[in-house]
């Protein structure tokens, strides 16, 4: 990767529920609909001058539920979206906030493992309700 500091290649977007949405719900449907989807559970790395696709060890999704205030949210938002490198695990980055306000599921994926048609299918699945960074 040319510059690995970039987020270029990122893409980000919020999804934003109702407040009284079980944030665990949420996790759990996830969690399933990544289980079913093991391509995107990939990483690269150079051997030898060659790219190798390599899948991911882990099995199961990191995915963290925060419960924060307004400020809270916003900060979180400000620090979300940051490069992923191509050569280590995972090659996106999912996190859920709780405010007294509504419940939201952060996305990043890095464009390799996502496009603009899987974010149009994952949107229609996920929520209606979706904000751009």
């Amino acid at each position: 990767m040319k510059d690995p500091l970039s987020t270029a290649y990122n893409m980000p977007l919020i999804y934003n529920f109702d407040a009284d949405i079980n944030p665990q719900k949420i996790s759990d449907a996830l969690k399933k609909i990544f289980a079913a989807h093991p391509s995107v559970n990939v990483h690269f790395e150079l051997r030898d001058d060659e790219i190798l696709l390599v899948r991911n060890k882990k099995s199961e999704i990191e995915l963290p539920i925060h419960e924060l205030d307004e400020n809270g949210f916003e900060t979180f938002k400000e620090n979300f979206v940051k490069p992923l490198k191509l050569d280590s695990e995972p090659l996106y980055r999912l996190a859920i906030v709780k405010t007294p306000a509504r419940v939201s599921l952060f996305t990043d994926f890095h464009h390799l493992i996502f496009d603009g048609v899987s974010m149009g299918l994952f949107i229609r699945v996920s929520s209606r309700r979706e904000t751009s960074f």
